[in-house]
């Protein structure tokens, strides 16, 4: 595949590399640096000029900083004079945040999608199932979630997807990440070449 260029921010590059893999070209450098005022400095270090470029990241924590990074790539492609730019984003964190309609309150949506999830598998219990398999597309687990539900002996598989990174110090044994890079490359390839990408989401014709 000619002209195109991918860029990975700082979040998730396990996936970018994944995603240039399945598309057949390299991952291009970028390098992210820090001034000792605390700002942040970007620089693409591969041509854009002309060229499809795509930015794979993710908005995980620290989701703030991790943002910045994205925008300064966007602006750094478009200094280059990248032919087209395309935001590759698996997870957008802020379209799970609470909405507020009343002043001084939490925005606790990670905390109430944990407690959901074991309130979730207290009532499967009821129901007297002989094992539960736990399935969620992002791997964004409260502290110590994945620890609590893999206790569980009842709990035989935790499936999510890596749309976003699971530090290894939390995986365990019950754990299993789907990697969503093919999806994601053949996005990428589709756009690309001016191809439809609402016909991955289209349910085959039946025989």
């Amino acid at each position: 595949m000619r002209d195109i260029a991918v860029f990975s921010g700082s979040a998730h590059p396990r996936l970018a590399e994944e995603v240039c893999a399945h598309l057949g070209v390299p991952l291009s450098p970028a390098r992210v640096s820090r001034f000792a005022n605390d700002c942040l400095e970007v620089q693409l270090r591969a041509n854009c000029r002309e060229r499809d470029v795509f930015l794979l990241q993710p908005l995980v924590r620290p989701v703030q900083e991790h943002l910045v990074e994205l925008l300064m790539m966007c602006d750094a492609a478009r200094g280059a004079s990248a032919a087209r730019i395309t935001v590759v984003m698996p997870h957008y964190s802020y379209a799970r945040s609470d909405k507020k309609d009343t002043p001084r309150i939490s925005l606790g949506g990670r905390l109430v999608a944990d407690l959901t999830v074991l309130e979730l598998l207290d009532r499967l219990r009821e129901l007297g199932p002989r094992s539960i398999r736990v399935a969620c597309t992002h791997g964004l687990f409260a502290a110590g979630a994945l620890k609590r539900l893999g206790e569980q002996p009842d709990v035989l598989e935790i499936v999510c997807t890596n749309t976003v990174p699971v530090p290894e110090d939390e995986h365990s044994e019950k754990l299993r990440v789907l990697s969503i890079a093919p999806a994601l490359a053949e996005a990428v390839r589709r756009i690309h070449d001016g191809e439809s990408v609402s016909a991955l989401f289209e349910q085959p014709a039946e025989a």
